[in-house]
Formats: C-alpha cells, sequence, structure tokens
C-alpha cells in the first residue's frame, strides 16, 4: 500500500517500540545502581570494621588481659550495635613435617578478634587472627 498524504509523525507502532527501548534502557540503569548502592555499604561496613579491628588491636591494656588468659566480650564503645569477643590461645602449627604432631610455639600467641554487628534482623561477624609475642 502506498502512502499518498504527506503526514509528518509517527505511527503507533514506532513509538510502542521506541518506548520499549528506552524502558529496557532505564531499567539496566536503575539495576545498576541499585548494585553499586549495596556495593558501597558493603564496603563501608568493611572498612569499618577493619578500623575498630586496628583499634582493638593495638590497646596494649587489651592485648596484656587477653594474653593473661583472660577473654573479653564486650559491646565496642561508640558504636551502635557492633560487639567483639577477644582471646589468646597457644600458637599451635600443624602440618609441618611429616609426623601429625602438631607444633606449639611457646614464645608465641594466637590472638583471635571476632566483631559482631547485630542489628536485629541483620547480623555479621568478622574475625581476625594476629599472631603475638607476649
Amino acid at each position: 500500500m502506498i502512502r499518498t498524504d504527506n503526514k509528518n509523525g509517527y505511527t503507533l507502532l514506532e513509538v510502542m517500540v521506541a518506548l520499549l527501548i528506552v524502558a529496557m534502557t532505564l531499567g539496566a540503569v536503575f539495576q545498576n545502581l541499585s548494585q553499586s548502592k549495596k556495593t558501597s555499604l558493603r564496603s563501608e561496613r568493611a572498612f569499618k570494621v577493619v578500623r575498630l579491628a586496628n583499634n582493638i588491636f593495638h590497646d596494649l591494656e587489651t592485648i596484656n588481659t587477653i594474653v593473661r588468659g583472660e577473654t573479653i566480650e564486650d559491646s565496642i564503645p561508640g558504636e551502635e550495635n557492633w560487639y567483639y569477643r577477644f582471646y589468646a590461645q597457644p600458637l599451635v602449627l600443624d602440618g609441618i613435617s611429616d609426623n601429625s604432631t602438631p607444633l606449639e610455639i611457646e614464645s608465641l600467641k594466637k590472638l583471635t578478634l571476632c566483631i559482631l554487628y547485630d542489628a536485629g534482623d541483620k547480623k555479621q561477624s568478622f574475625c581476625f587472627v594476629k599472631w603475638h609475642k607476649p
């Protein structure tokens, strides 16, 4: 069929296809923004955990307390919904040689720090291990 009139404009089908393309593009953009926000929040929380762990590991009074054999379980001062558990054990290395006897190194302690974020329905824990010579 040949058009004989010279009307300028788009047909309904052309408009619908254009709207579909725009909707798909916007959907992809918003999905990427949502994923970016989630990644940013995880990164912020990880940075905060490392900062908190660094502060605890550098507190000499706390280190001396756990090296004596005590376990500390407490909330982190100034941080709502953040808690920690800190304890020391003798350093034992497995699999050093062919025999199955683990090797205990008496001059070093294995310090374990677990930080817990507990905001009701959102719970997350992070554990760090460090060797320490008392």
